[in-house]
């Protein structure tokens, strides 16, 4: 999660869902990234979960949270300007800086020599974003992962 903003808002009902709306967002425009609607099971609680703009760490969680509010004001109306609350985390914090991380990075270790090697005699193969060599630990590299291990198959010679 570091370099990562996650975010939560809750609400006193789903005005949004009254309005058709189904709560995700997917933004390259503002301070919000992505958003899910996060309503729990029994639906007496409503909100919103997802991530910020990694550089919106550098302002104080009050503006974030005004410019939280100001996005989805302009997408799903007024009443989106009244959360009964707003909390979010920034992943860069002090425990990351000070040299004390325990947490590997994103996307570290994905393409591992191992994960791209058949076992079982060519009848197991790994196909994930993590085990892709290129863009791993996300959609592009499931399917550059994905095409390979096709290409595999499609190379072997037929099993007896």
């Amino acid at each position: 999660m570091a370099g990562a903003i996650k975010f939560t808002l809750e609400y006193g009902y789903p005005f949004w869902r009254h309005e058709g709306y189904s709560g995700m967002l997917y933004s390259h425009a503002g301070i919000i990234m992505e958003m899910y609607d996060h309503t729990n099971f029994e639906e007496n609680k409503f909100g919103f979960t997802g991530f910020l703009s990694g550089g919106a760490a550098t302002y104080p969680q009050q503006v974030r949270r005004d410019w939280v509010l100001r996005q989805l004001s302009d997408l799903l109306g007024a009443q989106a300007l009244k959360p009964t609350a707003y909390f979010d985390k920034v992943w860069t914090d002090e425990f990351i800086l000070d040299g004390n991380q325990v947490i590997q990075r994103p996307h570290q270790y994905n393409g591992h020599p191992l994960l791209q090697e058949s076992y079982m005699h060519g009848k197991l193969f790994f196909a994930a974003t993590e085990t892709a060599t290129k863009f791993p630990g996300y959609m592009e590299g499931a399917v550059v992962s994905a095409l390979k291990v096709a290409g595999s198959c499609l190379s072997l010679p037929p099993h007896r």
